[in-house]
């Protein structure tokens, strides 16, 4: 008994301690309390409880050790109403605290529910304020930026009178006045560049006419001189061997003249981008023997070792243009030729690497200095420009090599050792030809033979060209009917109604394009084959008459050996 009443006393301290601890607890809540008057006259009431339930305990403490049933009517009758009345108060307080606890979590909801709607309010509005501005932007930024750029479209489809209308004084506005002044230099400049441009091609039609009269009052002559000569060639059986000689030198220095007159006239076309590239097949054996023995007299004559070879690798037909590598060769051979003192040698070496067909020619001639090598490439140098020069040329040669092989898209090179010679090679795309064989040949001149009875209608107007034609027909047993000009020409075609006209273009009275134009209006007369025979050169006068009809065109001096296949081909034998 003692002993369990020990125990409860030690259980009753502690559960008084628990109250006072309780009762200072309410008691500090009640003075932090932020309730209505009526929870905190509960709580205030509650703490007092508190108070006196801890009396009771420690009262119930000293009766422990009395009669057990006091201690059980002490605890029933004190105790426990205490217990009671306090759990009720406890349980009155925690409703009430739910209550005003709910009531705080509705004016909170209500709270946060004005303030969605002022954040919504809110967020509207800086919408609001956020498209002004972008408009604001626009605008004074966008806005000028939108007229730069189409200001700038303009100026780049031509339009050089584009101005920008900014009249603000800030970055914008200094931009676009710039802008302004650019385009209005731009078209100050573009003006001036017009008015040159114009100066310029007048300039150049200038040369080109000069060029074209020169070629025509060059040829016209040589027309006879060379002419005479092939038709005297022509009878070197019959002639003693002194006069064929004087005769091939006239030929030769015929061949010259129109080898510097074609230099000339090649350099200012590629200049003025007025040459084509031609590619046709080629049977290289027997291109590269023609290049060769148009120097074999003159090399025969220096006694020089002249010779040529042609790689076994390369194919028998290759697709070129013919008359273009036929130029580059002759020009470095000729130098060569011209350039190796006698008993020396000129090499000409047709070798393939690769994809590349390479022209060599290689002599043990001069040489020429290093410091002179880039310049003989350049118009008009030569390694000796002074009036005591040995060799003649007019330094057209190489710089015309060097231009055609760029337009072929190759490329030249040089070595050369002063003393020793020179070695000239040019490297070229290398084209097979699908060609497998030859077409026939025609036959030597001797072998020409035609139907007497045909017409053959000579419109010229220079009696020496006229003599040299009578004479070309009269060997070749046809008679002329000759015209002294264009006008005269067509009257005789529509009388005569011929089997082939020669015509002429530089005439008085009317051109040879346009007595063509005549002749080919003429019904009865529109299929007569017409040839051009002309001392223009020039590629735009071939294009305009083959435009109106024209079947073939030849530029003079005559060349017997190119007109030949074409009376073969038009007329009856």
């Amino acid at each position: 008994m003692k002993e369990n009443s020990h125990h409860l006393r030690e259980s009753l301290v502690q559960f008084s301690k628990f109250l006072t601890l309780s009762r200072d607890v309410t008691k500090l809540g009640l003075q932090t309390a932020k309730g209505g008057k009526k929870e905190l006259e509960l709580l205030s009431e509650i703490a007092i409880e508190f108070g006196e339930y801890q009396k009771i305990i420690v009262d119930y403490t000293h009766v422990l050790d009395q009669d057990i049933e006091e201690v059980d009517e002490f605890f029933q009758d004190i105790v426990e109403p205490h217990f009671q009345k306090l759990l009720r108060m406890v349980r009155v307080y925690e409703k009430d605290a739910e209550e005003e606890i709910q009531e705080e979590a509705n004016e909170i909801n209500a709270a946060m529910a004005v303030m969605e709607k002022k954040i919504i309010i809110a967020t509207g509005v800086l919408f609001i304020i956020s498209i002004l501005l972008g408009i604001f932007i626009a605008n004074k930024i966008t806005r000028p930026i939108a007229f730069l750029t189409k200001a700038t479209t303009q100026v780049s489809i031509g339009r050089l009178d584009a101005q920008i209308d900014i009249s603000t004084n800030d970055e914008f506005g200094a931009l676009g006045n710039a802008f302004n002044k650019m385009v209005s230099d731009l078209k100050n400049s573009y003006e001036e560049l017009l008015i040159a441009k114009e100066k310029s091609e007048l300039a150049n039609q200038s040369k080109t006419q000069f060029l074209a009269n020169m070629s025509h009052e060059i040829r016209t002559p040589m027309n006879a001189i060379m002419g005479f000569s092939q038709l005297l060639k022509l009878q070197k059986d019959r002639l003693p061997d002194k006069v064929n000689r004087y005769i091939g030198n006239i030929d030769l220095s015929g061949q010259r003249l129109l080898e510097t007159i074609n230099n000339i006239l090649d350099f200012t076309k590629i200049e003025s981008s007025k040459v084509v590239v031609k590619e046709d097949d080629v049977e290289l054996a027997a291109f590269i023997q023609d290049i060769y023995q148009t120097n074999l007299t003159q090399s025969k004559e220096k006694n020089l070792q002249y010779q040529y070879s042609i790689s076994s690798q390369l194919p028998r037909f290759i697709c070129c243009d013919r008359e273009k590598i036929s130029q580059i060769l002759i020009n470095l051979v000729s130098n060569a030729v011209k350039y190796t003192p006698a008993g020396k040698s000129v090499d000409i070496r047709i070798e393939s690497e690769k994809n590349e067909l390479l022209l060599e020619v290689i002599d043990t001639g001069q040489g020429i200095p290093e410091e002179k090598q880039r310049a003989v490439f350049e118009a008009f140098e030569q390694v000796d420009n002074t009036l005591s020069r040995h060799y003649e040329g007019t330094g057209l040669g190489l710089a015309l090599v060097k231009k055609l092989t760029q337009l072929l898209e190759g490329a030249i090179s040089l070595e050369s050792t002063l003393g020793e010679g020179s070695h000239f090679t040019v490297r070229l795309p290398l084209k097979a030809s699908t060609l497998s064989s030859l077409p026939a040949k025609d036959e030597i001149v001797s072998q020409y033979s035609f139907s007497p009875d045909q017409i053959i209608l000579v419109v010229e107007d220079n009696p020496m060209n006229q003599a040299v034609s009578e004479a070309l027909f009269e060997g070749l047993g046809l008679k002329l009917h000759l015209a002294n000009n264009g006008k005269e020409g067509v009257e005789k075609a529509k009388v005569l109604n011929p089997d082939l006209i020669l015509m002429d273009i530089h005439m008085p009275e009317m051109d040879g394009i346009e007595a063509s134009m005549h002749i080919r209006q003429i019904s009865e007369l529109q299929d007569i084959p017409i040839i051009i025979l002309s001392a223009d050169a020039f590629d735009e006068q071939k294009q305009r008459a083959f435009e109106i009809g024209i079947y073939d065109y030849l530029v003079k001096p005559l060349d017997i050996n190119k007109l030949l296949p074409l009376l073969k081909k038009y007329l009856k034998k």
